[in-house]
């Protein structure tokens, strides 16, 4: 816990709505903006080419994914239209890849055949829960039922579903245990409180101590902050402090605002997130 004031000054200075100043929701509207001017015929486009001054074809559907929770986000905190209208856009495309396993009472998303990823589910639950649906609560259930059904008895999850492949553990479990927790603080549901408690447990006691490292830490503190608020437990609180003080010891070579090295890059800014709810 040494460290973690250090996020005061650099990020958000004060995350209640009313509160922020005039440029720091100025730049956030600026920032919204993008994904206004980015539209693409189905959603948005995943990148510019300011050299060719022209939109990529490549696409990245995770972070596309993503970036519709975040749209669903600002339509509520700038209440302004073109983001509900956006958001609703983006879930309509994905939509079209949702795919009912009816052995196993869950839905997943079938963007990518050879790798359907656990992530895909999260970020659909996220911005399903900001819209209205005439099927929503039979979405969100089956959805959720999805990450149910990759737990392992251990309390790790699963990354991808129907193969053998191990790789975005540092990022998807994380996801989609934030998007159990929001479900819950929204139904209640005991289940997936039980989720969180068997991965905690996993996640804190086997895979950090063996895997330690920056990736991990963002998204499951987002969600432990969660879990945290439904239940107060000292060891959940202790483990986001331990995650992101080694998330600050990684990026400040003394224990000094003024030594922090931004270098990640655009991934600075969902450590931010995460430093937030540590904090």
């Amino acid at each position: 816990m040494r460290k973690i004031f250090l996020i005061i000054a650099l990020s958000i200075p004060i995350m209640l709505t009313g509160c922020l100043s005039s440029d720091v929701r100025d730049n956030i509207a600026n920032g919204g903006q993008w994904f206004l001017n980015n539209q693409d015929e189905n959603f948005i486009y995943y990148e510019f080419d300011l050299l060719k001054n022209e939109w990529s074809d490549s696409h990245h559907s995770m972070r596309e994914m993503g970036a519709m929770w975040s749209i669903s986000q600002l339509w509520k905190f700038l209440d302004d239209d073109r983001y509900e209208a956006l958001s609703y856009r983006g879930f309509d495309f994905f939509e079209k890849t949702f795919v009912y396993d009816d052995v196993n009472d869950f839905t997943y998303i079938n963007i990518t055949p050879e790798k359907i990823k656990l992530g895909y589910s999260a970020f659909a639950i996220l911005t399903l829960l900001e819209l209205e649906h005439e099927n929503k609560d039979e979405l969100l259930r089956t959805l959720a039922n999805g990450i149910l059904y990759m737990q392992e008895e251990s309390g790790e999850l699963r990354t991808f579903y129907y193969i053998d492949r191990s790789t975005g553990k540092d990022y998807y479990p994380g996801q989609a245990l934030l998007a159990l927790m929001a479900l819950y603080e929204e139904t209640g549901d005991p289940d997936y409180l039980e989720v969180l408690r068997d991965a905690f447990k996993f996640y804190s006691e086997i895979y950090w101590v063996e895997n330690p490292n920056t990736a991990f830490v963002p998204w499951q503190t987002q969600a432990y902050y969660k879990y945290y608020e439904s239940e107060p437990r000292e060891d959940v609180a202790d483990f986001i402090f331990q995650m992101n003080d080694y998330l600050l010891d990684s990026f400040a070579d003394e224990n000094s605002c003024d030594s922090f090295n931004y270098s990640a890059g655009i991934v600075m800014g969902v450590y931010m997130e995460g430093m937030n709810k540590a904090y």
